[in-house]
């Protein structure tokens, strides 16, 4: 059975990976990948096509069909789903079996999206989805019906169907490693590596799909490998894992094996900042690890009990100074217009700032309450959000899905969001012309990726989303 695995392309460069979807530096589908070579490890033909790279326009999509028996097509949900799904137009057109893997794997979308596009035969929900693609594609080769089969919607006799998730499985060592298909990409036009070294987190934060759900890590080993590829044409990874720190055996054995391959490549990955450690993060640097993803969300002992963060702002402030004395670029993660933000809640993420020095890197956001999420269910209780549909997050990058918090009127959001926007600009740049910084990432690069700040904070909701 011939399988056409399908990154598409954007009108920038983004990913669709599972825990992270969005404006990005050019970078391989990591996934994808993974996906594409767990089912040629049982007999598929399966082939992986990054349209980022290739550039194929919808009017080659006929061609690159020819002989194929099924289409697994990754699909973004912010800004690109009604581009990306055009392969699987195609692909139904020609009678060939089409599957969607929606990024974010939002509750209730991936069962609208087969409701809005008849051209879709099934979209694959979470969890371990290499495993639930392999099933749905040996029963479609063998004839048979899809009853059965958890983790999917599909379609039976005019009817959507959804199967709910799939059960998670205990580890991830069942994928492998990509290295042969990642081998058949280009990979010299990337501009930085993606490797997915785990899954899920025990923790129970309000806003998250994944709380509350097994963690898994893949082998080291394969992980290592991939890394080892990707350091030959990129100087700089990103490895995927919502929380690594929390498991540190996986951390040791890691760090083992890129030790053991000589690997001169930086990376970085997450951590919450009540698993931060000196000893481990002394280790880490040693294999490469140069950055450091702190997922704060929010400075307020308020909102911070809201969200169920499970930390306190000396916790936060704490694991950041112990990044830095490791010699670790600190990433910042900041969300603001949780229901409860408010002046005091602005006022503190302020002061928060202010404990901040280059080189630290801050992403912050405008909140996005995701179907299924306590406090997706908190914005509905407040009266601050309609009820949200797909359109709603498709055109998330253009309208925003939270205008006001109980406290905070339109303006006053807006207001507050601008100074925490003009604050992170600061502080990026800075950080971005500073020597390490471009040590990491080379000198063309950090000023490059200021434009991008610049034009970033130029467009986003801080004044078109607001309508200012």
């Amino acid at each position: 059975m011939r399988v056409l695995v399908f990154n598409p392309a954007g009108k920038e460069s983004c990913i669709r990976e599972e825990c992270c979807v969005g404006g990005y530096p050019l970078a391989p589908p990591a996934q994808a990948a993974l996906a594409a070579q767990y089912l040629h490890d049982r007999g598929f033909d399966a082939t992986l096509i990054d349209n980022q790279t290739k550039g194929i326009p919808e009017a080659g999509f006929t061609r690159l069909l020819e002989g194929s028996d099924a289409v697994v097509a990754w699909v973004g949900l912010y800004g690109t789903l009604y581009s990306d799904v055009a392969i699987l137009k195609a692909a139904k057109a020609r009678g060939v079996s089409t599957l969607m893997v929606l990024n974010d794997p939002i509750e209730t979308l991936e069962r609208e999206a087969m409701e809005r596009f008849p051209y879709i035969d099934v979209a694959v929900r979470l969890f371990e989805r290499e495993m639930t693609i392999a099933e749905v594609l040996g029963r479609l080769k063998a004839g048979k019906g899809l009853a059965g089969i958890r983790g999917i919607v599909y379609r039976k006799e005019g009817k959507v169907i959804d199967t709910g998730t799939r059960p998670p499985e205990k580890d991830l060592h069942h994928l492998g490693s990509s290295v042969e298909t990642l081998q058949t990409l280009d990979l010299k036009r990337y501009k930085e590596g993606l490797v997915v070294s785990g899954r899920g987190c025990p923790f129970l934060c309000a806003f998250c799909l994944f709380q509350g759900t097994v963690q898994r890590t893949r082998k080291p080993a394969d992980v290592a490998d991939e890394m080892a590829l990707l350091s030959e044409h990129t100087r700089f990874s990103y490895v995927l894992d919502l929380n690594m720190f929390h498991v540190k055996p996986f951390i040791g054995e890691l760090v083992k094996e890129l030790s053991a391959r000589k690997i001169d490549h930086f990376w970085k990955t997450d951590a919450r900042v009540n698993e931060v450690d000196d000893a481990t993060l002394r280790s880490m640097v040693k294999a490469g690890l140069a950055e450091l993803i702190l997922g704060v969300e929010s400075v307020s002992p308020e909102v911070i009990k809201a969200i169920r963060k499970g930390i306190t702002p000396q916790l936060a402030l704490d694991a950041y100074r112990t990044t830095k004395r490791a010699g670790i670029i600190p990433y910042i993660e900041l969300m603001f217009g949780f229901p409860w933000d408010s002046q005091r809640s602005a006022r503190e993420s302020m002061a928060f700032f202010s404990k901040l020095k280059a080189p630290t890197i801050v992403g912050t956001s405008v909140l996005r309450p995701l179907v299924g999420t306590l406090v997706y269910a908190a914005c509905r209780k407040h009266r601050l959000i309609p009820e949200l549909q797909l359109d709603d997050y498709v055109h998330a990058l253009e309208r925003p899905l939270i205008t006001r918090t109980i406290s905070l009127d339109r303006r006053a959001l807006l207001r507050q969001v601008r100074l925490l926007g003009a604050r992170t600009l600061t502080l990026n740049a800075q950080t971005r012309l500073s020597g390490r910084y471009q040590e990491i990432h080379g000198r063309a690069d950090g000023r490059e990726r200021l434009d991008e700040s610049v034009r970033y904070l130029k467009g986003f909701a801080y004044q078109k989303m607001f309508g200012a």
